[in-house]
């Protein structure tokens, strides 16, 4: 199960996260961010500027399933993705070509809301992912 905090507009803190991606393809994942102390949400947006395809792996709190979403060749993708804990790059193509792009995190959270995984009578349920 995933919540939402309702009452917590004073304590909304947004950030805005960008970065660049330059990864030889078929070497395994790299993680792009991970949050410490914070369940975000928001959108994570993913330019892909290179031949390769780019397969994106999003780890959620409190959830077993990963989301994945994939960018093909010089295409762009966003995903609102809720609880958000691990992003993760795979670059998939020619062996030591060098793929290239960058992401840009969108995402909001309250300091002292309840997280995720903890239900309490400030959180109601979230309906769906």
């Amino acid at each position: 199960m995933v919540y939402k905090k309702t009452e917590c507009q004073s304590n909304l803190i947004k950030d805005v996260i960008k970065g660049a991606i330059h990864q030889e393809a078929n070497t395994g994942s790299q993680v792009l961010w991970r949050a410490i102390g914070i369940d975000p949400s928001g959108n994570i947006k993913v330019v892909n500027t290179s031949d390769c395809a780019m397969e994106i792996t999003i780890t959620r709190k409190g959830d077993p399933e990963q989301v994945t979403m994939m960018v093909l060749p010089y295409k762009e993708r966003v995903m609102s993705v809720s609880c958000m804990e691990r992003v993760e790059l795979i670059a998939i193509g020619s062996n030591h070509t060098i793929c290239t792009g960058k992401f840009c995190l969108d995402i909001y959270y309250c300091l002292s809301c309840c997280t995720c995984h903890e239900p309490s009578e400030k959180c109601v349920k979230w309906e769906g992912r």
